[in-house]
């Protein structure tokens, strides 16, 4: 009883996973087989038709196949676009997959990119650290003769690691000074420079400007503000940092003194 049951139920899966082609095509076949017999059973009959009969007669035996196949076309049509419709979402998801993995490996990338500047920052800071110099500018002492000549000592003072090469310029020129260079300041010590000038009825402002090279070979500029005071025949040196900056410049802006 299990096998026969068991048959039968093979039976019925195996006609239900029949495809819609598979039935049309066996109903064509045995359709047209029907159709054929028919003819040939009354063959005398169908060779004395007209030829308008003969058109009737096949359009009736084949319409039905036609409208057939016509359905069965169209309904494959729906499953074939269904088919490229669900495609065609699948691309789109793998697309976003890709794009949203391709943003974030562009993120880390970034990220990464941000995290090596930082560390090349923290060991560039660390060099300057070891071998950048920390220059001052000093007035030492001031002198002004009955003529109004102002004879001062200006002090270039070196609290870092020493500064080869140095150059410095006077933008503009503090009297008669307006270039010069040294050879070296050695680190914790300092050179004295002697400088001549008129300070004039009103205070005057400037640059100076000095530049040198570490002990490994690198480059470094300092900057400094320089002010003559009219009333006190002196000159006072402000190093440039950015903040300080800011200040000098609204200093200037609001002074709108002449510049030597």
């Amino acid at each position: 009883m299990n096998r026969l049951r068991t048959y039968w139920v093979d039976q019925v899966k195996w006609w239900s996973n029949r495809s819609l082609e598979w039935w049309a095509a066996h109903l064509t076949a045995l359709y047209i087989g029907g159709a054929i017999t028919i003819m040939g059973a009354r063959f005398d009959d169908l060779i004395t038709l007209k030829l308008n009969e003969i058109g009737d007669l096949a359009a009736g035996v084949f319409g039905p196949v036609a409208f057939l196949w016509l359905i069965l076309g169209y309904l494959q049509q729906g499953r074939e676009l269904k088919l490229s419709s669900d495609a065609l979402q699948l691309q789109a998801a793998e697309l976003k997959n890709s794009v949203e993995q391709q943003t974030i490996m562009a993120q880390a990338a970034l990220a990464q990119i941000d995290e090596q500047r930082k560390i090349s920052l923290l060991q560039i800071e660390e060099r300057d650290r070891l071998y950048k110099a920390d220059l001052r500018l000093l007035v030492l002492e001031t002198d002004t003769d009955v003529s109004g000549v102002t004879k001062a000592k200006i002090r270039i003072v070196n609290s870092g690691p020493i500064a080869h090469a140095v150059h410095y310029r006077f933008d503009p020129p503090l009297g008669d000074m307006g270039v010069g260079a040294i050879s070296s300041i050695s680190s914790s010590s300092e050179i004295v420079i002697d400088v001549n000038y008129e300070v004039g009825e009103s205070s005057r402002m400037g640059m100076c400007l000095i530049d040198y090279l570490d002990d490994g070979g690198k480059k470094h500029l300092e900057s400094f503000f320089y002010d003559l005071d009219p009333s006190t025949n002196g000159v006072v040196f402000n190093k440039i940092t950015l903040p300080a900056m800011k200040e000098s410049i609204a200093s200037v802006m609001n002074k709108k003194s002449p510049v030597l």
